[in-house]
């Protein structure tokens, strides 16, 4: 590897991940020459990268015209690369990858382009986003994916050739997550006292379906079970699904938190993270809740799950075919017996280490150096 290979991590997010700042700081343990381009103002992101000495540029771009945005972003990111003699341009989610593979036709940086997202058949994006996906697929000479199932799904379901697509899973350094503080989750157990306290983390939007997740809830609570559920996270469904729980007089069993820094400490207090989503990557809150040993009961079709998630091993597998009934059952089984389950968190926490966390992981960095030096 060159030392002076020089890596721009275009993103344009400015909210503290650790699965980002691991590998940034692994490149950089490695030799790299690394600047962060984030299409956001000052934030979380920002400030951990510029302690581990990685310069930073935010720049939150205002254009009313979506055409001249668009024409305008690739030529600052051109300016950018050419400045800084960039080798490679890491680019990461929908709207940083698009504006790379226009770039790239002015400048001689290789582009790679991280995408996070498949569109499996039968779920309608936006035109926009369905035609920048399209441009992004025809236009990046390598496009990254953290899971198999997202390569399979874009091999699939938008025709990209497979050898294209490299596979890159997500890699952690889980000595970054704070521990829970025992006094704030005791106050949070007692805040939304129930037998059985669950917990979704998502978006609020309609591929995540948390109203299917609602109505599972409501149907064992009218059947008489001690059942909360915890949301985190927002989306423009917020409000809609607010309305739901208030007409199904369910605001003292269903709370809407939003988003909450100390996630960890209500992670912590539940008992399972359930999820019925449509669409995920490579869902971080899973292996968050394996930290503290939790259970979770997440979708077999998904993202990564079924590649390290054993259905009744070290987690709850839902099929895509009967998602209702099978969490309904996997709620009630641990409802009637938890103790029964425990070890399964335990499980699951010995899994995700072995596999994601980076003191475990050399091989994920390695795929990224390969990626790099192509």
């Amino acid at each position: 590897m060159s030392e002076q290979k020089h890596v721009l991590f275009f993103y344009d997010n400015n909210k503290w991940s650790n699965s980002l700042v691991t590998y940034l700081s692994l490149l950089k343990q490695r030799g790299y020459k690394l600047t962060a381009l984030l299409l956001s103002p000052e934030g979380p992101l920002s400030l951990h990268l510029r302690q581990l000495g990685i310069p930073v540029i935010t720049y939150s771009p205002s254009f009313k015209n979506r055409l001249v945005k668009y024409i305008v972003l690739p030529l600052i990111l051109t300016w950018i690369v050419k400045r800084l003699k960039t080798d490679v341009v890491h680019s990461h989610t929908q709207k940083p990858n698009f504006i790379a593979v226009l770039s790239r036709f002015f400048h001689r940086a290789r582009i790679i382009a991280f995408r996070h997202h498949f569109r499996p058949k039968g779920i309608h994006f936006s035109m926009g986003e369905y035609i920048m996906d399209k441009i992004i697929n025809l236009l990046a000479p390598v496009i990254a994916v953290p899971a198999m199932a997202v390569k399979n799904g874009i091999t699939k379901w938008e025709n990209v050739y497979p050898s294209k697509i490299a596979v890159v899973p997500y890699i952690y350094d889980f000595s970054l997550y704070p521990l829970p503080d025992p006094l704030k989750v005791k106050a949070l157990k007692e805040r939304y006292s129930a037998k059985l306290l669950l917990i979704m983390v998502s978006r609020l939007i309609w591929l995540k379906r948390p109203l299917l997740v609602f109505k599972v809830a409501r149907h064992l609570i009218e059947k008489g079970l001690d059942i909360k559920l915890i949301v985190m996270g927002d989306g423009p469904l917020k409000s809609q699904l607010a309305e739901w729980i208030q007409k199904n007089g369910l605001q003292n069993r269903i709370f809407l938190l939003g988003f909450k820094t100390e996630i960890m400490n209500y992670m912590a207090a539940a008992d399972m993270l359930v999820s019925a989503s449509m669409t995920d990557a490579s869902n971080s809150s899973a292996k968050e809740m394996a930290l503290l040993e939790k259970l979770v009961a997440v979708p077999s079709y998904v993202g990564d799950f079924a590649e390290y998630i054993i259905d009744e091993w070290n987690g709850f597998l839902l099929p895509a075919n009967n998602v209702p009934a099978k969490l309904k059952e996997v709620i009630e089984k641990v409802y009637s017996n938890p103790q029964a389950y425990t070890h399964l968190g335990k499980r699951l926490k010995q899994t995700v280490i072995k596999r994601f966390d980076a003191r475990n992981a050399d091989y994920i960095i390695r795929i990224h150096e390969k990626l790099i030096e192509a």
